[in-house]
């Protein structure tokens, strides 16, 4: 019964570390359901995060020489070695965290198909981190205006509708998201992440 007992606890306290490596990128913050086709998944010392885009992930590579990288597959809706990938750039289909989207696929038919209803050019899944690296900065300019925005937003919605959350304790911005719930409401996605952009930046 002890052993039970445990067990039962430990699944308590891993429920929320599950809930925001699963619902949210670890680096941004980004609702990752709402970004499934550009997520991708960055494993160093067997650890593994969770990211809304490449943008993200050089982001979490970027003080680490020894990482893996799993990109979502849009052929299969599934997770594979980016080298194993081929990236469509460029599309008319909106991206996460770049001016210039970026969907992966396995299959050649599928991406000339997606190439033939939203454009864009091909980039082998060897060759897109060096892509990705010469347009950080460009893209790194648009996000920080971007998020300069939604922090503002985000004080005025902390402000009416929050409570207390000088209280909350995160590890990462995903983490305080899941955690604002409990001290945020009648606020949406937006006004979620508005305030979790401001509580992290300040």
């Amino acid at each position: 019964m002890k052993k039970i007992h445990t067990m039962r606890i430990f699944a308590i306290l891993l429920i929320p570390f599950l809930l925001y490596t699963n619902e949210y990128c670890q680096k941004c913050g980004m609702n990752l359901k709402h970004h499934k086709e550009t997520q991708h998944k960055v494993i160093i010392n067997e650890e593994e995060t969770s990211v809304c885009s490449l943008h993200c992930v050089i982001e979490t590579t970027k003080n680490n020489n020894n990482y893996k990288i799993m990109g979502f597959d849009n052929t299969t809706n599934s997770f594979k070695p980016i080298g194993e990938l081929i990236y469509v750039i460029g599309s008319n289909k909106k991206g996460a965290m770049t001016k210039e989207s970026e969907f992966a696929f396995s299959d050649n038919d599928d991406v000339k198909i997606f190439i033939q209803e939203n454009g864009g050019k091909i980039i082998n899944g060897k060759e897109i981190i060096q892509y990705v690296k010469s347009k950080f900065d460009d893209d790194a300019k648009m996000i920080k205006n971007n998020q300069a925005k939604m922090i503002k937003l985000g004080k005025n919605i902390a402000d009416e509708y929050c409570n207390n959350t000088d209280k909350i304790k995160a590890k990462n911005i995903a983490d305080l998201k899941i955690k604002l719930k409990q001290y945020c409401n009648n606020i949406d996605e937006k006004g979620l992440q508005a305030v979790a952009l401001y509580l992290w930046n300040n």
